[in-house]
């Protein structure tokens, strides 16, 4: 893999200095540190009461939150937006194990004939037919294979491709005999190596399909499908100015789910989100989850729901302050309670690309998810 994203890089970074014109590299580092408050036993008296502290944690939240992460992209567009390629270095963890991470998208793509056709090949970035929603469904981003499209009106695409993920991997072992001599040169013995090697079997399950189509200022919808057993749908809503509605749908089958291919545990996942910013500095909205008969609960039929408002305030350039709750709903036999957890946070901004922040996550049950407080710094380029 070192090496495989070597060549890229050396690939993209050799094409710039022939023509720097459509080449772009930016990023994003973020890190934190916090306190997690009674997460740890370590006098083994079954009570937990000894606080965690860790670095896996830039903010807390599922709105402004997220794990300390590097990013690198790399970005090149041939000039009229002919062709290009685009490579996403990623690395999400805790700062003292920081290791070399992962590539994340690796992909090429043309579009030949006046753009009317879209091909791309790679590990891929859904940007032709995934939900424009706030979870984002897609029938292959961050999977490997390719894409092919159509885009016969501005605004439209519809297309479709394969993906190896969703493949059932098999494994194939190959035994070498290997033959010992003495100080003499005669045979003492014969001993054999194992060699496994996986592979997959090509299947109609790694075939998927889609369209999206999107009016600036004024709606998307999209819908895809993958023949593993996968279906998601979506409707973006801007028409009314700093006013967005989202809708979004995702099915995942039991054979997808019991082979692990799904980024999901439940058969059936909603999502909408409300926001908006028609006042100056303040972002404010909603967002909520419905996951019905998640396959990682023992209770077949069951339901949980999420409900997490959100808001933002930028105070000026240089301060800045947010809050966000999420609210769990268990609906099953011998679910957990309802619980809240509540998410203060205060930025302190260099610039419009860097700041650091200082928060706090309170929690209605400390059963369910612990006290902490920490700080972060987030710089992006």
């Amino acid at each position: 893999m070192k090496k495989i994203l070597a060549g890229a890089v050396a690939a993209l970074l050799a094409t710039s200095l022939v023509s720097a014109e459509g080449f772009k590299l930016s990023g994003n580092v973020r890190g934190g540190w916090s306190n997690i408050i009674d997460n740890l036993d370590t006098n083994n008296d079954g009570d937990e009461d000894t606080a965690e502290s860790t670095t896996k944690t830039w903010l807390p939240g599922d709105y402004f939150g997220g794990s300390t992460r590097s990013r690198l992209n790399l970005k090149w567009d041939a000039e009229g937006d002919v062709a290009g390629a685009f490579l996403r270095y990623q690395y999400s963890g805790t700062a003292e194990k920081w290791t070399t991470g992962d590539v994340k998208y690796a992909y090429a793509y043309v579009n030949p004939l006046n753009g009317l056709l879209t091909v791309s090949a790679g590990r891929l970035m859904d940007n032709w037919i995934g939900s424009d929603g706030y979870e984002g469904f897609s029938a292959f981003d961050g999977k490997n294979g390719f894409y092919a499209g159509v885009n016969p009106i501005e605004g439209l695409s519809i297309g479709g491709g394969a993906v190896v993920d969703y493949l059932d991997s098999k494994d194939t072992d190959k035994y070498t005999a290997l033959t010992t001599y003495d100080a003499d040169g005669n045979v003492t013995g014969t001993y054999y190596t194992k060699t496994t090697t996986s592979s997959h079997r090509a299947s109609k399950k790694q075939v998927y399909f889609g369209a999206k189509y999107a009016k600036e200022d004024v709606f998307s919808v999209a819908a895809g499908a993958v023949l593993a057993g996968e279906f998601y749908a979506n409707v973006n809503i801007n028409a009314v100015k700093d006013l967005l509605l989202a809708f979004e749908y995702d099915h995942a089958s039991d054979d997808i789910l019991d082979d692990g291919t799904s980024a999901y545990s439940a058969e059936n996942t909603f999502v909408e989100q409300v926001e908006y910013t028609g006042v100056e500095n303040l972002l404010v909205g909603v967002f909520s989850y419905q996951f019905l008969n998640d396959h990682s609960i023992a209770d077949d039929s069951n339901l949980v729901v999420t409900i997490t408002p959100y808001a933002k305030y930028e105070i000026n350039e240089t301060f800045g302050a947010s809050l966000e709750s999420t609210i769990t709903i268990n609906s099953y036999d011998d679910a957990p309670d309802t619980f809240a957890t509540i998410v203060p946070a205060f930025y302190v901004k260099a610039n419009d690309k860097a700041k650091a922040s200082l928060w706090a996550l309170i929690s209605t049950d400390k059963d369910q998810a612990k006290h902490q407080i920490g700080t972060g710094v987030s710089f992006s380029f």
